[in-house]
């Protein structure tokens, strides 16, 4: 499809452009110089309609926590102490899978070593 370019700049959209794209009269269109030509697009956005607003939503709680709270769970019960994870373990698979294991004392950020 090509169209011609008039003394006023102005150029006619063949018809299958512009019921494909839904352009009705006063549309606004944007257009985008590419390598090798323009890009026109539906709409005045110079940005993704999402990068408008990114950064601007403040969350009362970390992603995380409202993540758990969605699921039905609390973060806490999931990252419990050590003496709690075969309690934890217990409640998710039964009492019938897996063997005892001593798990060491160790410190909070050390890492562990089960052998």
């Amino acid at each position: 499809m090509k169209s011609t370019v008039t003394s006023k700049g102005q150029i006619t959209l063949p018809v299958e452009i512009r019921d494909q794209l839904g352009l009705e009269p006063g549309v606004v269109v944007s257009f985008e110089l590419r390598e090798g030509g323009a890009f026109l697009r539906k709409g005045a956005f110079d940005k993704h309609p999402v990068d408008r607003v990114f950064g601007r939503l403040r969350l009362e709680k970390p992603v995380d926590t409202l993540l758990d709270e969605m699921r039905g769970r609390s973060l806490t019960r999931t990252v419990s102490p050590p003496d709690r994870l075969g309690d934890l373990f217990l409640e998710i698979f039964g009492p019938t899978r897996g063997e005892d294991v001593e798990i060491p004392p160790r410190e909070p950020h050390d890492p562990m070593d089960l052998e």
